[in-house]
């Protein structure tokens, strides 16, 4: 599973006063699928900036973005006692208005070592989370952000169908089908389905 937040703050000019907007999504991503690519593609759409009173200008846009991955699986040795290490890795793009930088870098990974018990007996490496990757973006025409209406926020992402480890395979129970969930063991596989 795949959490993205963010948070907008928008500041009136010459006044205290901020508008902050929240938009936080879990997207259920199936990781060993044998069909397409897994991916998050939506869009956030943040109402603009209409004024305090009289003032109807802002002096600062700023977005706060995160975003995390949840692996729950199950692994399954071929042989006893094996030492192994896993690898579930993503790609994140948030495309803020034109003139704006995109923020690309929050890509979160998930790497856990362990070693495996009796051969052909299930054990868990459970559910693993990864640490909040964050960014602070600060837009740069904000003139696109004030009026009525909205300013569109595609947010895209995906698992990864590479390793940066050289050691590491794509692999589960039937072969080498899962594209997303990397193991340096070639005894040790995922179970295939049941992985998130």
């Amino acid at each position: 599973m795949v959490a993205v937040a963010a948070s907008l703050a928008l500041a009136g000019i010459g006044r205290a006063d901020t508008v902050v907007y929240t938009f936080t999504q879990t997207f259920s991503l199936t990781a060993s699928p044998t069909g397409a690519t897994p991916q998050i593609n939506t869009t956030w759409n943040v109402p603009k900036y209409n004024g305090f009173a009289a003032s109807t200008s802002l002096t600062k846009v700023q977005y706060d973005v995160s975003t995390q991955i949840t692996y729950s699986g199950t692994m399954v040795p071929l042989a006893a006692s094996q030492g192994f290490n896993l690898q579930i890795r993503s790609d994140f793009n948030f495309d803020f208005e034109s003139s704006t930088t995109d923020v690309t870098a929050l890509d979160p990974s998930i790497t856990q070592g362990g070693t495996s018990g009796l051969a052909n007996v299930y054990f868990g490496t459970g559910t693993l989370t990864s640490a909040a990757n964050s960014a602070t973006q600060l837009a740069s025409d904000l003139t696109a952000y004030v009026g009525v209406g909205t300013v569109a926020v595609p947010v895209t992402g995906s698992l990864l169908t590479t390793s940066s480890g050289g050691s590491y395979q794509n692999n589960s129970d039937i072969g080498m089908a899962s594209p997303y969930v990397f193991v340096d063991q070639n005894k040790i596989f995922p179970v295939f389905g049941l992985q998130q």
